[in-house]
């Protein structure tokens, strides 16, 4: 309940408060960055202890983007194969968009989401084939693979692999949603975790903090987002051709976001309280909480079903990404004739979860390779001409505001 009530009032009187002003302030600022507006306003250190701030949150971010990608996929063949998969996709879709066929988006797209749900499909029976071994790694493996992936993709032309793969990802993460939204209103799953637990005390297996004020620090793109600065004076504004559509894009994005967290939250809270503590908390620790949740009323589980219907281990992986992922599978999977799909839902919906790890690649891409839109402005004289020189970038912008505000990228081009 505390969770449901801050996504719901952050999100109206925070969150998109907070991401309409950033956005004006950067649209009147002809698209500068916070560091940039901070040193106008302010003064010089203003700027450079801003410029600092930005840097660090970036880090911070990517850090626990990076943990949960790294839980979702360690130990995982189908899913590591089936994330793979996306990187010689969007090497064939960008060379057809823009080499082979320029300028044929759409059958680009039917290329490239046919040949996703392709690699769902058969990444099912690449676990216990003779194959299995190259698509499973562990938890330290697969962050150096990250890392090494993040790079090489900032560092190739941005055509070739970012945009057309972010591209790929937004379209995989906006049907998700959009899916899961029906799910939820076709079966009204029932809430099982109850609204209020003895962990809101503190000493929470997860979170060890109380109530307060710790629930603000976890639950933040949902309400209200530090992050959300950085995408709203970065690209964003770099789009927008009239201030009359600020309003429609920073408050509705932010919104639609709140609506997307507490869709999250239904189907997390879907799961039998046991098992979504058992697939959150480590092994080894678990053990230990056994009797406190059996004091606490939580008895019941079905984690060995679950774990047999989706065809993955999913006890003790932590992060979340496999809770959601499993949870919403199970509202999927109870939607008349989808039960025998049961074991595709969480691969999908991971993949929708885990795509940020594409922003390592525009934090390379950014220092790296990117050039500030108002040096381009200043260069040609009008800011429609900037945005059509950042054209090429669209598919990871398109990404960057999926991700960030959860919106289909046709909001973003509505100008």
């Amino acid at each position: 309940m505390p969770g449901f009530l801050w996504m719901l009032i952050g999100a109206v009187m925070a969150g998109a408060v907070h991401d309409f002003v950033i956005l004006t302030a950067s649209v009147q600022y002809d698209g500068k960055s916070l560091a940039a507006i901070a040193r106008a306003e302010i003064n010089k250190v203003s700027g450079v202890t801003t410029s600092f701030a930005i840097i660090v949150i970036i880090i911070v971010a990517l850090a626990g983007l990076g943990l949960v990608v790294i839980n979702a996929l360690a130990e995982s063949s189908w899913g590591t194969f089936t994330i793979a998969s996306t990187i010689p996709i969007a090497i064939i879709m960008g060379l057809w968009m823009f080499k082979i066929r320029k300028g044929k988006t759409l059958e680009a797209t039917v290329f490239g989401v046919t040949m996703l749900v392709l690699a769902v499909i058969i990444g099912r029976y690449i676990p216990g084939s003779s194959i299995a071994g190259w698509f499973t790694f562990s938890h330290r493996t697969l962050t150096i693979l990250v890392c090494w992936y993040g790079f090489f993709a900032s560092v190739l032309p941005v055509w070739l692999l970012l945009s057309p793969r972010d591209y790929l990802s937004s379209i995989m993460k906006v049907t998700v949603i959009g899916l899961l939204a029906v799910g939820v209103i076709i079966v009204a799953p029932e809430i099982k975790m109850p609204a209020f637990t003895s962990f809101g005390s503190g000493g929470g297996p997860i979170i060890p903090g109380k109530l307060f004020p710790y629930l603000f620090i976890t639950i933040a793109c949902g309400a209200i987002s530090g992050f959300h600065s950085l995408v709203s004076s970065g690209t964003t504004p770099k789009m927008i051709m009239s201030e009359s559509n600020i309003r429609f894009i920073a408050v509705g994005s932010m919104l639609t976001e709140g609506v997307v967290s507490i869709l999250a939250l239904v189907a997390a809270c879907s799961l039998l309280p046991l098992d979504y503590f058992q697939i959150n908390v480590p092994v080894e620790k678990f053990q230990a909480l056994i009797p406190q949740l059996h004091t606490m009323g939580f008895t019941d589980s079905k984690i060995t079903e679950l774990s047999a219907e989706v065809g993955e281990k999913i006890v003790g992986r932590t992060g979340g990404a496999v809770s959601l992922g499993v949870g919403m599978a199970y509202i999927f999977s109870s939607i008349p004739g989808m039960k025998h799909l049961m074991s595709y839902w969480p691969t999908k919906n991971m993949l929708s979860i885990i795509s940020p790890v594409t922003g390592l690649n525009w934090f390379w891409y950014s220092f790296i390779r990117a050039m500030p839109c108002s040096i381009l402005c200043k260069a040609y004289g009008q800011q429609r001409t900037c945005c059509q020189l950042f054209r090429p970038l669209r598919g990871s912008i398109c990404f960057w505001y999926s991700f960030s505000r959860a919106m289909p990228c046709s909001i973003l081009y509505k100008a």
